[in-house]
C-alpha cells in the first residue's frame, strides 16, 4: 500500500478452507415469574426503597398526610358503627313488631284554647279500652302509668324514685329479670294490692343493711311490701322520637289499679273523666300489618282528641330511619377521606418532583447503563406507592387504638370541660366504638391507588429525561 493505494497483490499462501460444522441449536432459557420478580426487586425495589431509607424524615412527612386520611376514615367509621349499634339495640329493644303510644303535652296553641286552669291531657284508660276492643291484629298491649320524682323512704334510707304502675305482662315486655323474690300478679293488680317490686340500685339505697323483700316502703303516705327486686337492665334514653325514656335503675314498680286508687296524681283524670295512661305499648301478630295499625290509631286518636295531645312511635321505622342515618354518615366520611387523600396525594407528588430534579444524575447514569424508561417509570412509582402504602399500614395499625383514645378523650372531656361532656347525647358517652373490618382493606387500597396516581407525573417526567442532558446538567 502506498498512499492508500495497492501497488503490489503477491499471494504466498493458498487459502484455507475453513469446515464449518452444523451446531445444535442451545435450549431457549424460560423465565419463571418468580425468577422476573427476583430480578424485578433487586433492580429496582431495592433501588426505590434504598432512596426512601435514604432520607427517613421527609419519607416520614411525605407519607403523614395518607396516614391521617386513613386513621381519620378508620376512626370514624368506627365511632359511627358504635353510636348506630347503640341507638338500634335500644330500638330492637322496644321490639320490631311493636308500637308504642305515648302521652304528651299539646300545642301551646291548643293549650289555651282550653282555658287558663286546663291541666288534663294525654291517654286516658277509656282510650286504652277503645283500643283493646276496637283496633284488631294485636297479641298483647301493655299500659303504663309513671309519675316522676317521688319521695321513696324507709327507717334506712330515702331517695326519689320513678314509680311505674304496670300489669304483670310489662316483666315480659322488656325481659325483666327478678333477682329477689317475685314481680307483680294478676291478683295484686285486681285487688290494687299494696305491694311493689325495687330496682336493684334503689333497693340498695333504701335497705343498705338487710334484704327488702318482705319490708316496707313508704310512698305517698302509705306503706307498700316489698314482693322482688329487678336486676340492672340499660337504660333506654329518650331521643325526641320516642316520647318516653325508661331509666330501669330507680323503678319502683306498682300495680296499675294500685297507683290508679292509692297514689296521688297531680292531673289524676283525664278529659273522659278516667285515670291517665303515660303508655301504651301494643305488639302485632304479623309485622306487616304496623304501618296498618298505626294508622288505625291515628285516625283513632284524631276522632276521640281534639288536640294533639299523644305520640306514636314505631320502632321498626326508626330503625329505619337509624339505618339511612348511618349510610349517610358513611358517605360522609367517605368524603373526608377523598379530602385528606387528596391532600396526601399532593404532597406526595410535590415531594416526588422535588425528588427527580434532585435525583437528575442517578437518572443520566441509569439511562446511559441501558435503563429503559419504563424502569425509571416504576422506580419512581414504587417510592411513590411505597410511601403511600407505607401510611396506610400505619393508618391501619392506629385504627386499632379507636377504643382505648375515644376512652381517653372523653376522659379528658369530663375531667376538664364537665360541661361539654355533659351536653354529650348519651348515645356518644355510654358507647363502644366498633371496627369496621370491611373499611381496613378499602382505606388501604385507597392508599395504595393515591400513590400511584398522584406519582404517575413525576415518574414520567423523570423517564423522559435525556441521558446526555441529564449528566450535563447534573454536571
Amino acid at each position: 500500500m502506498k498512499d492508500g493505494r495497492i501497488v503490489e497483490d503477491i499471494r504466498t499462501h493458498q487459502p484455507v478452507t475453513v469446515r464449518t460444522t452444523v451446531s445444535q441449536s442451545k435450549p431457549k432459557v424460560v423465565i419463571s415469574w418468580g425468577q422476573r420478580l427476583s430480578r424485578f426487586w433487586h433492580n429496582l425495589g431495592k433501588a426505590a426503597l434504598l432512596s426512601i431509607w435514604t432520607h427517613p424524615m421527609r419519607s416520614l412527612l411525605t407519607g403523614l398526610g395518607v396516614f391521617i386520611g386513613v386513621v381519620s376514615v378508620v376512626w370514624l367509621l368506627a365511632i359511627g358503627e358504635g353510636i348506630a349499634e347503640k341507638a338500634e339495640g335500644e330500638i330492637m329493644a322496644l321490639g320490631a313488631n311493636n308500637l308504642i303510644l305515648s302521652s304528651k303535652r299539646p300545642p301551646e296553641s291548643e293549650r289555651k284554647s282550653k282555658g287558663n286552669y286546663f291541666y288534663s291531657y294525654g291517654i286516658t284508660a277509656n282510650d286504652l279500652k277503645k283500643i283493646t276492643e276496637l283496633i284488631p291484629h294485636l297479641s298483647a298491649i301493655y299500659p303504663t302509668r309513671e309519675l316522676n320524682n317521688r319521695q321513696v323512704f324507709t327507717k334506712e334510707g330515702k331517695t326519689r324514685a320513678e314509680l311505674l304502675g304496670c300489669n304483670p305482662n310489662y316483666q315480659k315486655l322488656h325481659n325483666l329479670e327478678v333477682s329477689k323474690g317475685r314481680f307483680l300478679s294478676e291478683f295484686d293488680n285486681q285487688e290494687s294490692a299494696e305491694v311493689c317490686v325495687l330496682a336493684t340500685g334503689l333497693a340498695k339505697t333504701l335497705f343498705p343493711f338487710g334484704d327488702s323483700v318482705g319490708n316496707t316502703v313508704n310512698i305517698s303516705g302509705n306503706l307498700y311490701t316489698v314482693v322482688g327486686e329487678v336486676s340492672p337492665k340499660t337504660e333506654l334514653k329518650d331521643t325526641d322520637k320516642l316520647g318516653f325514656k325508661e331509666l330501669f335503675d330507680d323503678n319502683v314498680y306498682l300495680p296499675l289499679q294500685t297507683v290508679w286508687n292509692k297514689v296521688f296524681d297531680y292531673y289524676f283524670r283525664g278529659y273522659d273523666g278516667t285515670p291517665l295512661v303515660s303508655k301504651i305499648t301494643v305488639t302485632l301478630e304479623d309485622p306487616n300489618k304496623l304501618m296498618t295499625v298505626a294508622q288505625m290509631l291515628r285516625d283513632f286518636f284524631a276522632k276521640e282528641h281534639d288536640m294533639e295531645d299523644y305520640q306514636l312511635a314505631i320502632p321498626l321505622e326508626l330503625m329505619e330511619q337509624a339505618e339511612k342515618a348511618r349510610l349517610t354518615f358513611v358517605a360522609l366520611m367517605g368524603l373526608v377521606a377523598g379530602i385528606s387523600l387528596l391532600v396526601g396525594g399532593i404532597g406526595i407528588m410535590n415531594i416526588m418532583m422535588a425528588t427527580v430534579t434532585e435525583r437528575t444524575r442517578e437518572i443520566g447514569i441509569r439511562r446511559a447503563l441501558g435503563a429503559r424508561k419504563s424502569d425509571i417509570t416504576l422506580q419512581f412509582l414504587i417510592e411513590t406507592v411505597a410511601l403511600s402504602g407505607l401510611g396506610g399500614l400505619l393508618g391501619i395499625v392506629a385504627g386499632f387504638l379507636c377504643e382505648p383514645a375515644y376512652d381517653f378523650g372523653l376522659g379528658l372531656l369530663e375531667k376538664f370541660t364537665p360541661t361539654i361532656f355533659e351536653s354529650l347525647p348519651p348515645s356518644m358517652k355510654n358507647m363502644t366504638p366498633e371496627l369496621v373490618l370491611w373499611s381496613l382493606p378499602l382505606v388501604f387500597l385507597t392508599a395504595v391507588l393515591t400513590g400511584i396516581i398522584f406519582g404517575i407525573y413525576p415518574a414520567r417526567k423523570a423517564s423522559e429525561m435525556s441521558p446526555v442532558d441529564a449528566l450535563r446538567h447534573a454536571s
